[in-house]
This record gives structure tokens, sequence and C-alpha cells, in this order.
């Protein structure tokens, strides 16, 4: 656990390597939720051009910084 956490490259290059590949996508996204759980007080999350296919859901429910 940890008092801030910071992931930054979360844009649709994420997950990296086979985005066709099923086990890699799934095994990825079980990483960056168990990274950002980690969080016990802040949360960064950082991503350039479009957010990658797990942080989609969220844009609406978090407080956007900057949207550059």
């Amino acid at each position: 656990e940890f008092k801030r956490v910071f992931l930054p490259g979360l844009d649709r290059s994420f997950p990296w390597g086979r985005q066709d590949d099923i086990d890699n996508v799934v095994l990825q996204g079980g990483q960056l939720y168990a990274a950002m759980s980690r969080a016990r007080d802040e949360l960064y999350l950082s991503h350039a051009g479009p957010p990658c296919l797990y942080l989609e859901a969220l844009v609406d429910t978090v407080e956007m910084v900057d949207q550059r």
C-alpha cells in the first residue's frame, strides 16, 4: 500500500503487446487493477491522446486535472 500511486502511459497503446491476444489483455487489465488498488490516498492516471479501453468507462466518473 502506498500513499500515492502514479500510473502514466494509459493511452490506446495499452495493453502493450498483442491486443488481439485475449489472455494478454486480461492479464494486463488485472495487473493494472492491482496497481490501482495499491493507492491509499491518491491515484493518478495519465494518458496522451485517447484513454485506453480500461479508462474509457472511468472518464465520466473521475476528476480530470487537465484534458490537453
